[in-house]
């Protein structure tokens, strides 16, 4: 980050910490547990996050995170934009209108790095929480 600042380049990084990922192939919930699948935790993103977020107040860098997909994530971003620090993100489509219930058919289309999220986890998609930032930040 200190090497990208002397340039004024942006960091933009996949938040994914391997060792909680450990080779997870879905959402770590419900449906990985009825389908036998190994979940990747919500916590994988958001430990991310909230480093890089840290780093870029330790570095004064830009940071831009890729395709969040948790609400832990998304506040990390916030608190870090509340702190008027030069961090941004972005939430793609399909985190906004698919759930990991879409998983359930083992349909391939429906794997993806970061995973679906759940709807009724605490830590699952942005959707809620990015909508309400919404109103007030986005164009």
């Amino acid at each position: 980050m200190e090497y990208a600042r002397g340039f004024d380049l942006p960091v933009i990084d996949h938040c994914e910490d391997k060792t909680l990922a450990r080779g997870g192939v879905m959402h770590e919930g419900h449906w990985s547990l009825v389908l036998g699948m190994r979940g990747m935790p919500a916590a994988a993103e958001e430990v991310d996050a909230e480093r890089n977020c840290l780093l870029a107040e330790l570095t004064g860098a830009r940071l831009h995170l890729a395709h969040l997909s948790t609400r832990g994530a998304i506040a990390a971003v916030r608190r870090a934009k509340d702190k008027g620090l030069p961090v941004t993100c972005e939430v793609a489509p399909h985190h906004w209108t698919l759930t990991d219930e879409a998983v359930q058919n083992y349909d391939t289309n429906t794997k993806m790095s970061p995973p679906l999220r759940s709807r009724d986890s605490p830590r699952g998609n942005s959707r809620r929480l990015a909508r309400r930032h919404c109103r007030r930040d986005c164009d």
